[in-house]
Protein backbone atom coordinates (compact mmCIF):
# COMPACT_ATOMS: atom_id res chain seq x y z
CA UNK A 1 0.00 0.00 0.00
CA UNK A 2 2.63 2.53 1.07
CA UNK A 3 4.62 2.08 -2.17
CA UNK A 4 1.59 3.08 -4.27
CA UNK A 5 0.55 6.04 -2.16
CA UNK A 6 0.85 9.34 -4.07
CA UNK A 7 3.15 11.84 -2.42
CA UNK A 8 1.94 15.25 -1.33
CA UNK A 9 3.85 16.77 -4.26
CA UNK A 10 2.12 14.39 -6.71
CA UNK A 11 -1.29 15.26 -5.29
CA UNK A 12 -0.50 18.96 -5.48
CA UNK A 13 0.60 18.76 -9.13
CA UNK A 14 -2.51 16.80 -10.08
CA UNK A 15 -4.82 19.20 -8.28
CA UNK A 16 -3.14 22.29 -9.75
CA UNK A 17 -3.22 20.88 -13.27
CA UNK A 18 -6.83 19.72 -13.19
CA UNK A 19 -8.04 23.01 -11.70
CA UNK A 20 -6.48 24.89 -14.61
CA UNK A 21 -7.69 22.32 -17.16
CA UNK A 22 -11.31 22.54 -16.02
CA UNK A 23 -11.44 26.19 -15.01
CA UNK A 24 -12.14 25.56 -11.31
CA UNK A 25 -11.51 28.67 -9.17
CA UNK A 26 -10.38 26.84 -6.03
CA UNK A 27 -10.24 23.38 -4.49
CA UNK A 28 -8.75 21.12 -1.85
CA UNK A 29 -8.05 17.41 -2.01
CA UNK A 30 -7.66 15.23 1.05
CA UNK A 31 -6.33 11.67 1.17
CA UNK A 32 -6.43 9.26 4.11
CA UNK A 33 -4.35 6.08 3.82
CA UNK A 34 -2.85 3.95 6.56
CA UNK A 35 -4.27 6.41 9.11
CA UNK A 36 -2.24 9.29 7.63
CA UNK A 37 -3.97 12.36 6.20
CA UNK A 38 -2.56 14.50 3.38
CA UNK A 39 -4.35 17.69 2.25
CA UNK A 40 -3.45 19.97 -0.68
CA UNK A 41 -5.06 23.23 -1.84
CA UNK A 42 -5.13 25.29 -5.01
CA UNK A 43 -6.70 28.45 -6.43
CA UNK A 44 -8.67 31.26 -4.81
CA UNK A 45 -11.69 31.40 -2.53
CA UNK A 46 -13.50 33.86 -4.80
CA UNK A 47 -12.63 34.59 -8.40
CA UNK A 48 -13.27 38.35 -8.33
CA UNK A 49 -11.63 38.91 -4.94
CA UNK A 50 -8.14 40.17 -4.19
CA UNK A 51 -6.87 36.69 -4.89
CA UNK A 52 -7.36 35.24 -1.41
CA UNK A 53 -5.83 31.75 -1.76
CA UNK A 54 -7.54 28.55 -0.78
CA UNK A 55 -5.58 26.87 2.02
CA UNK A 56 -5.84 23.47 3.66
CA UNK A 57 -7.93 25.12 6.41
CA UNK A 58 -10.45 26.78 4.06
CA UNK A 59 -14.03 25.77 4.80
CA UNK A 60 -16.17 24.46 1.93
CA UNK A 61 -19.87 23.69 2.00
CA UNK A 62 -20.18 19.90 1.81
CA UNK A 63 -23.62 19.91 0.18
CA UNK A 64 -25.31 16.52 0.15
CA UNK A 65 -22.38 14.77 1.82
CA UNK A 66 -24.23 16.06 4.90
CA UNK A 67 -26.81 13.34 4.24
CA UNK A 68 -24.29 10.74 5.45
CA UNK A 69 -23.92 12.74 8.66
CA UNK A 70 -27.72 12.84 9.07
CA UNK A 71 -27.89 9.11 8.36
CA UNK A 72 -25.21 8.56 11.02
CA UNK A 73 -27.40 10.34 13.59
CA UNK A 74 -30.38 8.19 12.58
CA UNK A 75 -28.34 5.01 12.94
CA UNK A 76 -27.23 6.13 16.41
CA UNK A 77 -30.91 6.31 17.41
CA UNK A 78 -31.44 2.85 15.95
CA UNK A 79 -28.42 1.59 17.92
CA UNK A 80 -30.11 2.92 21.05
CA UNK A 81 -33.42 1.22 20.14
CA UNK A 82 -35.17 4.59 20.22
CA UNK A 83 -36.45 4.09 16.67
CA UNK A 84 -36.67 1.16 14.26
CA UNK A 85 -35.38 1.13 10.70
CA UNK A 86 -38.74 0.05 9.37
CA UNK A 87 -40.84 2.26 11.63
CA UNK A 88 -43.24 4.62 9.85
CA UNK A 89 -41.56 7.96 10.36
CA UNK A 90 -44.83 9.50 11.57
CA UNK A 91 -44.69 7.24 14.61
CA UNK A 92 -42.05 9.62 15.95
CA UNK A 93 -42.88 13.03 14.44
CA UNK A 94 -44.72 15.77 16.32
CA UNK A 95 -46.38 17.41 14.49
CA UNK A 96 -46.76 14.59 11.95
CA UNK A 97 -45.61 14.69 8.36
CA UNK A 98 -48.19 15.79 5.80
CA UNK A 99 -47.82 15.20 2.04
CA UNK A 100 -50.12 15.57 -0.95
CA UNK A 101 -50.82 11.83 -0.56
CA UNK A 102 -51.46 11.49 3.18
CA UNK A 103 -51.53 7.70 2.97
CA UNK A 104 -47.87 7.86 1.94
CA UNK A 105 -47.08 10.28 4.77
CA UNK A 106 -48.53 7.82 7.26
CA UNK A 107 -46.76 4.79 5.80
CA UNK A 108 -43.33 5.96 4.60
CA UNK A 109 -40.58 4.38 6.69
CA UNK A 110 -37.22 5.46 8.06
CA UNK A 111 -35.51 2.97 5.72
CA UNK A 112 -37.32 4.35 2.67
CA UNK A 113 -36.25 7.89 3.53
CA UNK A 114 -32.63 6.83 4.07
CA UNK A 115 -32.59 5.01 0.70
CA UNK A 116 -34.44 7.68 -1.33
CA UNK A 117 -37.33 5.32 -2.08
CA UNK A 118 -40.13 7.29 -0.38
CA UNK A 119 -41.34 8.42 -3.78
CA UNK A 120 -42.40 12.00 -3.08
CA UNK A 121 -40.98 15.05 -4.85
CA UNK A 122 -37.83 16.20 -3.10
CA UNK A 123 -36.42 19.24 -4.91
CA UNK A 124 -38.87 22.05 -4.19
CA UNK A 125 -37.72 25.43 -2.95
CA UNK A 126 -37.61 25.28 0.83
CA UNK A 127 -38.80 28.30 2.88
CA UNK A 128 -36.39 30.90 4.23
CA UNK A 129 -36.19 29.63 7.79
CA UNK A 130 -33.23 30.32 10.07
CA UNK A 131 -34.44 29.92 13.67
CA UNK A 132 -34.19 26.90 15.95
CA UNK A 133 -37.54 25.71 14.53
CA UNK A 134 -36.28 25.97 10.94
CA UNK A 135 -36.34 22.23 10.20
CA UNK A 136 -39.81 21.84 11.72
CA UNK A 137 -41.17 24.73 9.64
CA UNK A 138 -39.49 23.40 6.50
CA UNK A 139 -41.03 19.95 6.92
CA UNK A 140 -44.41 21.58 7.61
CA UNK A 141 -44.18 23.14 4.14
CA UNK A 142 -44.22 19.70 2.50
CA UNK A 143 -48.00 19.22 2.70
CA UNK A 144 -48.37 19.77 -1.06
CA UNK A 145 -45.40 17.70 -2.26
CA UNK A 146 -46.70 15.37 -5.01
CA UNK A 147 -45.95 11.67 -5.24
CA UNK A 148 -43.66 10.62 -8.10
CA UNK A 149 -43.93 6.87 -7.49
CA UNK A 150 -45.21 4.45 -4.85
CA UNK A 151 -42.93 4.09 -1.81
CA UNK A 152 -40.28 1.40 -2.11
CA UNK A 153 -40.77 0.84 -5.86
CA UNK A 154 -38.10 3.09 -7.40
CA UNK A 155 -35.05 5.10 -6.38
CA UNK A 156 -35.45 8.85 -6.75
CA UNK A 157 -33.02 11.11 -4.93
CA UNK A 158 -35.01 13.13 -2.38
CA UNK A 159 -33.64 16.11 -0.49
CA UNK A 160 -36.96 16.63 1.29
CA UNK A 161 -36.81 13.09 2.67
CA UNK A 162 -33.56 13.86 4.47
CA UNK A 163 -35.03 17.00 5.98
CA UNK A 164 -37.81 14.79 7.33
CA UNK A 165 -35.10 12.58 8.84
CA UNK A 166 -33.57 15.70 10.37
CA UNK A 167 -36.90 16.46 11.98
CA UNK A 168 -37.08 12.84 13.20
CA UNK A 169 -33.72 13.36 14.92
CA UNK A 170 -35.03 16.53 16.54
CA UNK A 171 -38.20 14.90 17.85
CA UNK A 172 -36.48 11.81 19.26
CA UNK A 173 -33.47 13.61 20.73
CA UNK A 174 -35.42 16.68 21.93
CA UNK A 175 -32.87 18.90 20.23
CA UNK A 176 -32.23 20.79 17.03
CA UNK A 177 -30.53 18.94 14.18
CA UNK A 178 -27.58 21.33 14.48
CA UNK A 179 -27.17 20.70 18.21
CA UNK A 180 -27.56 16.94 17.79
CA UNK A 181 -24.86 16.88 15.12
CA UNK A 182 -22.55 18.98 17.27
CA UNK A 183 -23.08 16.88 20.38
CA UNK A 184 -23.20 13.42 18.85
CA UNK A 185 -20.76 13.64 15.90
CA UNK A 186 -18.69 16.82 15.65
CA UNK A 187 -17.57 17.00 19.30
CA UNK A 188 -16.86 13.26 19.79
CA UNK A 189 -14.75 13.23 16.60
CA UNK A 190 -12.93 16.42 17.71
CA UNK A 191 -13.67 18.21 14.46
CA UNK A 192 -12.31 21.72 15.02
CA UNK A 193 -13.36 23.26 11.71
CA UNK A 194 -16.85 21.86 11.07
CA UNK A 195 -19.96 24.04 11.41
CA UNK A 196 -23.66 24.01 10.50
CA UNK A 197 -24.59 27.64 11.16
CA UNK A 198 -23.06 30.51 9.15
CA UNK A 199 -22.31 32.80 12.08
CA UNK A 200 -19.90 30.19 13.46
CA UNK A 201 -18.35 29.37 10.09
CA UNK A 202 -17.85 32.94 8.93
CA UNK A 203 -15.02 33.73 11.40
CA UNK A 204 -12.88 31.19 9.50
CA UNK A 205 -11.58 31.25 5.90
CA UNK A 206 -14.48 30.41 3.57
CA UNK A 207 -14.77 29.34 -0.05
CA UNK A 208 -17.46 31.08 -2.10
CA UNK A 209 -19.31 29.05 -4.71
CA UNK A 210 -19.34 29.86 -8.42
CA UNK A 211 -22.07 29.19 -11.00
CA UNK A 212 -22.07 29.71 -14.78
CA UNK A 213 -23.27 33.14 -15.89
CA UNK A 214 -26.67 33.04 -17.63
CA UNK A 215 -25.10 34.17 -20.90
CA UNK A 216 -22.30 31.64 -21.11
CA UNK A 217 -19.84 29.25 -19.46
CA UNK A 218 -17.86 31.80 -17.48
CA UNK A 219 -18.15 31.23 -13.74
CA UNK A 220 -19.18 34.00 -11.38
CA UNK A 221 -19.45 34.08 -7.58
CA UNK A 222 -22.89 33.23 -6.20
CA UNK A 223 -25.00 35.90 -4.48
CA UNK A 224 -25.91 33.78 -1.44
CA UNK A 225 -23.31 31.71 0.39
CA UNK A 226 -25.64 28.97 1.70
CA UNK A 227 -29.29 27.94 1.66
CA UNK A 228 -31.63 28.23 4.67
CA UNK A 229 -31.03 26.40 7.93
CA UNK A 230 -34.21 24.35 7.53
CA UNK A 231 -32.52 22.39 4.73
CA UNK A 232 -29.45 21.63 6.83
CA UNK A 233 -30.13 17.88 7.21
CA UNK A 234 -30.12 17.40 3.42
CA UNK A 235 -27.02 19.51 2.83
CA UNK A 236 -27.54 23.27 2.83
CA UNK A 237 -25.35 24.42 5.70
CA UNK A 238 -22.67 21.89 6.74
CA UNK A 239 -19.23 23.40 6.13
CA UNK A 240 -15.87 21.81 6.90
CA UNK A 241 -12.25 21.68 5.91
CA UNK A 242 -11.00 18.57 4.12
CA UNK A 243 -9.09 17.32 7.18
CA UNK A 244 -12.27 17.23 9.28
CA UNK A 245 -14.24 15.47 6.56
CA UNK A 246 -11.57 12.75 6.42
CA UNK A 247 -11.71 12.33 10.19
CA UNK A 248 -15.45 11.72 9.84
CA UNK A 249 -14.66 9.21 7.09
CA UNK A 250 -12.08 7.55 9.34
CA UNK A 251 -14.76 6.69 11.90
CA UNK A 252 -16.76 4.93 9.18
CA UNK A 253 -13.67 3.13 7.89
CA UNK A 254 -13.16 1.88 11.46
CA UNK A 255 -16.76 0.61 11.56
CA UNK A 256 -17.98 3.34 13.88
CA UNK A 257 -14.98 3.73 16.17
CA UNK A 258 -13.94 7.26 17.07
CA UNK A 259 -10.94 8.71 18.94
CA UNK A 260 -9.65 6.84 22.00
CA UNK A 261 -11.83 3.84 21.19
CA UNK A 262 -15.14 5.59 21.86
CA UNK A 263 -17.97 4.53 19.56
CA UNK A 264 -19.77 6.79 17.13
CA UNK A 265 -21.82 3.79 15.96
CA UNK A 266 -21.92 0.08 16.64
CA UNK A 267 -19.81 -1.89 14.17
CA UNK A 268 -22.97 -3.59 12.89
CA UNK A 269 -24.70 -0.26 12.22
CA UNK A 270 -21.67 1.23 10.45
CA UNK A 271 -21.35 -1.81 8.19
CA UNK A 272 -25.10 -1.87 7.53
CA UNK A 273 -24.92 1.70 6.23
CA UNK A 274 -22.57 0.46 3.47
CA UNK A 275 -24.67 -2.56 2.47
CA UNK A 276 -26.73 -2.27 -0.74
CA UNK A 277 -30.40 -1.64 -0.03
CA UNK A 278 -31.69 -0.69 -3.48
CA UNK A 279 -30.21 -1.18 -6.96
CA UNK A 280 -29.61 1.80 -9.20
CA UNK A 281 -30.95 1.90 -12.76
CA UNK A 282 -28.65 4.66 -14.01
CA UNK A 283 -25.29 3.25 -15.14
CA UNK A 284 -23.66 6.57 -14.30
CA UNK A 285 -24.95 6.65 -10.73
CA UNK A 286 -23.16 3.75 -9.08
CA UNK A 287 -24.47 0.24 -8.50
CA UNK A 288 -26.65 0.59 -5.41
CA UNK A 289 -27.61 2.77 -2.47
CA UNK A 290 -27.13 1.92 1.19
CA UNK A 291 -28.34 3.67 4.33
CA UNK A 292 -26.91 7.09 3.53
CA UNK A 293 -23.97 5.90 1.42
CA UNK A 294 -23.97 5.44 -2.34
CA UNK A 295 -22.40 2.08 -3.21
CA UNK A 296 -20.19 2.67 -6.24
CA UNK A 297 -18.75 -0.87 -6.32
CA UNK A 298 -20.21 -4.01 -4.80
CA UNK A 299 -17.31 -6.23 -5.93
CA UNK A 300 -14.09 -6.24 -3.94
CA UNK A 301 -12.78 -3.76 -3.14
CA UNK A 302 -16.10 -2.17 -2.21
CA UNK A 303 -16.27 1.58 -2.76
CA UNK A 304 -18.88 3.79 -1.11
CA UNK A 305 -19.23 7.53 -1.22
CA UNK A 306 -21.36 10.61 -1.61
CA UNK A 307 -21.24 13.81 -3.60
CA UNK A 308 -22.46 17.31 -2.86
CA UNK A 309 -23.63 20.35 -4.81
CA UNK A 310 -24.94 23.52 -3.21
CA UNK A 311 -24.67 27.21 -4.05
CA UNK A 312 -21.84 26.73 -6.51
CA UNK A 313 -19.77 24.49 -4.22
CA UNK A 314 -19.30 20.90 -5.34
CA UNK A 315 -17.73 18.05 -3.42
CA UNK A 316 -16.97 14.34 -3.50
CA UNK A 317 -16.05 11.76 -0.86
CA UNK A 318 -15.10 8.11 -1.50
CA UNK A 319 -14.25 5.36 1.00
CA UNK A 320 -12.57 2.01 0.28
CA UNK A 321 -13.07 0.18 3.60
CA UNK A 322 -11.01 -2.91 2.63
CA UNK A 323 -7.96 -0.67 2.20
CA UNK A 324 -8.58 1.92 4.92
CA UNK A 325 -8.65 4.62 2.25
CA UNK A 326 -10.72 7.78 1.93
CA UNK A 327 -10.39 10.60 -0.59
CA UNK A 328 -12.31 13.86 -0.72
CA UNK A 329 -12.29 16.76 -3.17
CA UNK A 330 -13.92 20.07 -2.23
CA UNK A 331 -14.37 22.75 -4.92
CA UNK A 332 -16.02 26.12 -5.46
CA UNK A 333 -16.90 25.70 -9.13
CA UNK A 334 -16.41 22.21 -10.64
CA UNK A 335 -19.70 22.46 -12.54
CA UNK A 336 -19.28 19.43 -14.81
CA UNK A 337 -17.64 17.31 -12.11
CA UNK A 338 -14.63 16.52 -14.27
CA UNK A 339 -11.97 17.67 -11.78
CA UNK A 340 -13.48 15.53 -9.03
CA UNK A 341 -13.95 12.52 -11.30
CA UNK A 342 -10.48 12.60 -12.86
CA UNK A 343 -8.60 13.24 -9.62
CA UNK A 344 -10.46 10.59 -7.61
CA UNK A 345 -10.14 8.00 -10.37
CA UNK A 346 -6.41 8.68 -10.75
CA UNK A 347 -5.78 8.17 -7.03
CA UNK A 348 -8.08 5.15 -6.67
CA UNK A 349 -6.48 3.51 -9.70
CA UNK A 350 -2.98 4.11 -8.38
CA UNK A 351 -3.66 2.93 -4.84
CA UNK A 352 -6.27 0.15 -5.11
CA UNK A 353 -6.48 -0.55 -8.84
CA UNK A 354 -10.08 0.51 -9.48
CA UNK A 355 -11.98 3.50 -10.87
CA UNK A 356 -15.57 4.50 -10.16
CA UNK A 357 -16.53 6.98 -12.87
CA UNK A 358 -18.73 5.48 -15.58
CA UNK A 359 -19.03 7.27 -18.92
CA UNK A 360 -21.74 5.54 -20.96
CA UNK A 361 -21.05 5.49 -24.69
CA UNK A 362 -23.50 5.25 -27.59
CA UNK A 363 -24.21 1.91 -29.22
CA UNK A 364 -22.86 1.14 -32.68
CA UNK A 365 -24.52 3.14 -35.48
CA UNK A 366 -27.50 1.37 -36.95
CA UNK A 367 -28.41 -0.51 -33.75
CA UNK A 368 -32.15 -1.14 -33.96
CA UNK A 369 -34.35 -0.38 -30.97
CA UNK A 370 -38.11 -0.14 -30.45
CA UNK A 371 -38.68 3.45 -29.34
CA UNK A 372 -42.43 3.23 -28.83
CA UNK A 373 -42.27 2.32 -25.08
CA UNK A 374 -40.38 5.56 -24.41
CA UNK A 375 -42.30 8.09 -26.50
CA UNK A 376 -44.36 10.56 -24.48
CA UNK A 377 -44.12 13.44 -22.02
CA UNK A 378 -42.54 13.11 -18.58
CA UNK A 379 -42.20 15.77 -15.92
CA UNK A 380 -42.00 17.12 -12.40
CA UNK A 381 -42.52 20.57 -10.98
CA UNK A 382 -39.05 21.72 -11.95
CA UNK A 383 -38.59 20.32 -15.46
CA UNK A 384 -40.24 18.26 -18.18
CA UNK A 385 -39.35 16.45 -21.39
CA UNK A 386 -41.34 15.38 -24.40
CA UNK A 387 -39.75 12.40 -26.20
CA UNK A 388 -40.63 11.57 -29.79
CA UNK A 389 -39.35 9.40 -32.61
CA UNK A 390 -37.72 11.25 -35.50
CA UNK A 391 -36.22 9.31 -38.42
CA UNK A 392 -35.64 6.24 -36.27
CA UNK A 393 -34.01 8.20 -33.43
CA UNK A 394 -35.32 9.37 -30.09
CA UNK A 395 -35.47 13.15 -29.77
CA UNK A 396 -36.15 15.27 -26.68
CA UNK A 397 -37.86 18.63 -26.24
CA UNK A 398 -36.81 20.17 -22.91
CA UNK A 399 -38.80 22.77 -20.98
CA UNK A 400 -37.14 24.00 -17.77
CA UNK A 401 -38.75 25.33 -14.63
CA UNK A 402 -37.60 26.98 -11.39
CA UNK A 403 -33.82 26.88 -10.90
CA UNK A 404 -33.19 24.93 -14.12
CA UNK A 405 -33.96 28.08 -16.10
CA UNK A 406 -30.84 29.74 -14.69
CA UNK A 407 -28.55 27.21 -16.33
CA UNK A 408 -30.35 25.82 -19.37
CA UNK A 409 -33.06 27.23 -21.60
CA UNK A 410 -35.53 25.28 -23.72
CA UNK A 411 -33.92 23.11 -26.38
CA UNK A 412 -34.43 20.16 -28.70
CA UNK A 413 -31.83 17.44 -29.27
CA UNK A 414 -31.42 13.92 -30.62
CA UNK A 415 -30.62 11.19 -28.08
CA UNK A 416 -28.07 8.51 -29.08
CA UNK A 417 -29.01 5.01 -27.91
CA UNK A 418 -26.74 3.34 -25.32
CA UNK A 419 -28.24 -0.02 -24.33
CA UNK A 420 -31.39 -1.62 -22.87
CA UNK A 421 -33.60 1.41 -22.11
CA UNK A 422 -30.87 4.05 -21.83
CA UNK A 423 -30.05 7.03 -24.03
CA UNK A 424 -27.65 9.98 -23.89
CA UNK A 425 -28.59 13.64 -24.07
CA UNK A 426 -26.05 16.43 -24.59
CA UNK A 427 -27.33 19.47 -22.71
CA UNK A 428 -26.35 22.77 -24.38
CA UNK A 429 -23.43 24.28 -22.53
CA UNK A 430 -22.49 20.94 -20.93
CA UNK A 431 -21.89 18.81 -24.02
CA UNK A 432 -18.61 17.41 -22.67
CA UNK A 433 -20.54 15.33 -20.12
CA UNK A 434 -23.73 13.97 -21.76
CA UNK A 435 -26.52 12.99 -19.38
CA UNK A 436 -27.79 9.41 -19.24
CA UNK A 437 -31.56 8.89 -19.42
CA UNK A 438 -32.96 5.47 -18.47
CA UNK A 439 -36.62 4.58 -18.96
CA UNK A 440 -38.19 2.34 -16.30
CA UNK A 441 -41.49 0.76 -15.30
CA UNK A 442 -42.61 1.11 -11.71
CA UNK A 443 -43.81 -2.50 -11.60
CA UNK A 444 -40.66 -3.77 -13.33
CA UNK A 445 -42.67 -5.34 -16.16
CA UNK A 446 -42.72 -4.87 -19.92
CA UNK A 447 -44.55 -2.27 -21.96
CA UNK A 448 -44.58 1.50 -21.93
CA UNK A 449 -42.23 3.17 -19.47
CA UNK A 450 -43.88 4.82 -16.48
CA UNK A 451 -40.85 6.98 -15.60
CA UNK A 452 -37.56 8.22 -16.95
CA UNK A 453 -34.58 8.41 -14.60
CA UNK A 454 -31.82 11.01 -14.94
CA UNK A 455 -29.17 11.91 -12.43
CA UNK A 456 -30.76 9.53 -9.94
CA UNK A 457 -34.13 11.29 -10.04
CA UNK A 458 -37.27 10.05 -11.80
CA UNK A 459 -39.80 11.94 -13.86
CA UNK A 460 -43.25 10.30 -14.10
CA UNK A 461 -44.99 9.91 -17.44
CA UNK A 462 -47.66 12.57 -17.89
CA UNK A 463 -51.17 11.72 -19.07
CA UNK A 464 -51.61 11.72 -22.84
CA UNK A 465 -51.90 15.25 -24.13
CA UNK A 466 -50.60 16.76 -20.88
CA UNK A 467 -47.22 18.44 -21.29
CA UNK A 468 -47.38 20.16 -17.90
CA UNK A 469 -45.23 18.94 -15.01
CA UNK A 470 -48.19 18.32 -12.72
CA UNK A 471 -49.23 14.85 -13.83
CA UNK A 472 -48.92 12.01 -11.38
CA UNK A 473 -47.95 8.37 -11.58
CA UNK A 474 -50.27 6.39 -13.86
Amino acid sequence: MASTRPTADELQRRLDGLAVKHGVPGATVGLLIDDKITVCATGVTRRDSEGVPVTTDTLFLLGSIAKVWTATLVMQLIDQARIGLDDPVNRHLDPPLHLADQQVAEAVTVRQLLTHTGGFYGDGEDPLEFGDDAVQRTVASYADLPQLHRPGRLFSYCNAGYNVLGRLIECVSDSTWDAALQERVIAPLRLERTFTVPHRAMVHPLAVGHDPRPDGHELAPVDVWCDPRGSGPCGSTLAARAHDLLNFARAHLLDGEGPDGQRLLSAAAARQMREPQVSMVDAGEGEAWGLGWEVLRTAEPTVVGHGGNTNGQLSQLYLVPDHGLAICVLTNGDVTGQLRAELCDEVLSQVVGVTVTHRPVPAAPGTRVDLEPFVGSYGREDLRFAFRETDGLLAADFLPGHDAERLVGSFTAAMPYVSAASFLLAVPGFEEVPQLFTFVREDGGDGAATHVSLGGRVLPRLPAGDRSPQGGTP
